[in-house]
């Protein structure tokens, strides 16, 4: 918010920010609501947060919706749906138009599906027939170069690869997202003592208002990227660097999503409370999944993967980036295309005749091992080799056989052809063999 009002006093246009918790003083705030009703004070931008909790503020405002003074926009609407199960405020937000009827709501996000407008809309309490859309031509960033890297599991390693990242990018800005503040932290500490020359911050949620603002401060002069959809919106090159870790990254994200709760329900004798958490979750595992899907393709061109994801109906793909990981893979290596679907089937087999065959939890290491018939000595210890798919002999016929084929187990959970609880658990889901069959396209890429 300091950003963008910083933006709007530089070219003219009088504007505040206020907030629910800061260092800033209620008399600061006070002078504001009054230059705001002596008509001074143009634009206020305020967290969602001190909007729903403070009753006062709620008051005022209704003081200048009788005076049809105020209008309503939302900047990242998308955190509507994103941050409502777990910042309540965003949630609550449908006070708008319960409160103040009549005054006109502009929502605004550069990252919104059909479906997720929709849900905004309903969120929101608008009625459908008072809700217009105005979209853009492309979600396409021709900008960014996109790279996806496996996160090495030694943390010096892992530490020396970011530390080469970060002096090839000397003249620039780098922000290195962690998914928790303790990652944050962590990494900060292993960091610094590294690159003494370099002058590293850490910021999340955690640390108090004046770090926060002192390291605000030190971007003042230029734009704070955010986000991945951020960069190269000045109309210079960007570089989006992603390290993943298949069992880590589902675990971390999904316990944070939890909240590290119970996850466990009694389908049969849920509240509605826990009905509306479970959909949530499983909403949440089906994101992640395609995340880690995402990650895990090594061919498609990203910028057009990303762009088929935020598809509606009558938008075209744009071509492919070639400049990105999987495109200069692609250019590299040739792949060609051929035709998988009786290995995908084989696959969906032994998926099913492990899970109803093995009384104990089943990974996709296990899954994999046993469709490309390794004979490890977990796989003999477990009896997994006593299996029909196993003795079958059959062993896939393309190259990778191991990468591949966890390339397509994490295909089929995407689609909705296994499921995978938390538990790393694998089972079949009811008739998956016979809709596969109908639904599968006859050319896979190898």
């Amino acid at each position: 918010m300091e950003d963008q009002k910083r933006e709007l006093i530089q070219i003219g246009i009088p504007c505040a920010s206020i907030y629910a918790n800061t260092i800033q003083g209620r008399s600061e705030q006070e002078k504001i609501f009054e230059e705001i009703a002596l008509g001074f004070t143009k634009i206020l931008f305020i967290t969602p947060k001190k909007l729903c909790l403070n009753k006062e503020f709620q008051n005022f405002i209704s003081n200048m919706y009788s005076k049809a003074k105020v209008r309503f926009v939302i900047d990242e609407a998308h955190c509507i749906l994103d941050y409502g199960n777990f910042r309540e405020s965003w949630k609550n937000l449908g006070l708008l138009k319960k409160n103040w009827p009549i005054v006109p709501i502009m929502l605004l996000t550069a990252t919104c599906t059909y479906k997720d407008a929709q849900d905004i809309c309903t969120s929101l309490e608008i009625p459908s027939e008072n809700f217009a859309m105005i979209r853009g031509s492309s979600f396409e960033r021709k900008k960014i170069t996109i790279e996806v890297y496996k996160r090495r599991d030694n943390r010096e390693i892992f530490s020396n690869d970011l530390i080469s990242l970060i002096k090839k990018h000397e003249r620039g800005r780098i922000i290195i997202y962690c998914a928790t503040q303790l990652g944050c932290d962590d990494l900060f500490a292993t960091l610094q003592p590294l690159l003494p020359d370099k002058n590293l911050g850490v910021y999340h949620g955690g640390i108090g208002d004046e770090q926060r603002q002192s390291i605000i401060s030190h971007w003042k002069d230029a734009n704070l990227i955010q986000e991945i959809g951020r960069a190269g919106r000045d109309g210079n090159e960007a570089r989006s660097v992603m390290f993943y870790s298949i069992k880590k990254d589902l675990r971390t994200n999904f316990g944070i999503l939890a909240e590290n709760r119970e996850t466990c329900f009694d389908i049969q004798n849920m509240t509605d409370q826990e009905r509306e958490r479970k959909l949530y979750l499983d909403i949440s595992v089906h994101k992640i999944h395609e995340v880690l899907l995402f990650c895990r393709n090594q061919y498609e061109c990203r910028s057009q993967i990303i762009n088929r994801y935020y598809l509606w109906n009558g938008d075209n793909v744009p071509s492919p980036c070639l400049k990105c990981d999987n495109c200069k893979n692609r250019i590299k290596e040739q792949p060609t295309y051929e035709n998988c679907v009786e290995d995908i089937l084989h696959l969906l087999d032994t998926v099913e005749e492990m899970n109803y065959s093995n009384n104990c939890e089943i990974t996709e290491d296990d899954i994999v091992d046993v469709f490309c018939k390794s004979n490890t000595k977990k796989i003999r210890e477990l009896g997994l080799t006593e299996l029909q798919v196993y003795k079958s002999g059959r062993k896939p016929k393309f190259g990778k056989p191991k990468e591949l084929a966890g390339y397509m187990l994490a295909d089929l959970i995407v689609r909705g052809y296994v499921e995978q609880k938390i538990s790393l658990y694998y089972s079949c889901k009811c008739e998956s063999r016979r809709a596969a069959e109908e639904n599968f396209e006859p050319a896979r890429e190898a």
